[in-house]
């Protein structure tokens, strides 16, 4: 059951409070074993995974899964959030403080340090 181990998954990832699992169809297995975003253990923010994540097989091998999958889904999210940071100046309905808004505080903070260091 992947809910026992989401006890103790900030052990794991820092930054991860707890995983938001998707509740299964009637008339299929009552564990949940897929999840569709992870809530940051820091503040109540929750970031929805670029697609859905299953938590099946060995423990130790969907949390490396686990790992590679937030990774991917960060990258994902910068790939939409780093243009869009680019129009800052050149477009009066694209303020910094609506992107701000608009994105995971752990991008904000990324596609900031992006652009000062360019």
């Amino acid at each position: 059951d992947p809910r026992s181990v989401i006890k103790h998954i900030s052990s794991c990832f820092e930054g991860i409070k707890t995983l938001k699992f998707i509740t299964p169809p009637e008339g299929e297995a009552a564990i949940p074993k897929s999840c569709s975003a992870m809530e940051s253990r820091h503040d109540p923010e929750i970031v929805q995974f670029h697609e859905t994540f299953d938590c099946t097989g060995a423990v130790e091998l969907w949390l490396k899964r686990l790992e590679e999958h937030v990774q991917k889904t960060i990258k994902s999210i910068l790939r939409v959030a780093k243009p869009k940071a680019d129009q800052w100046e050149s477009s009066p309905e694209h303020t910094r403080e609506e992107w701000i808004k608009e994105f995971p505080s752990q991008l904000t903070l990324l596609g900031s340090q992006m652009i000062w260091t360019d």
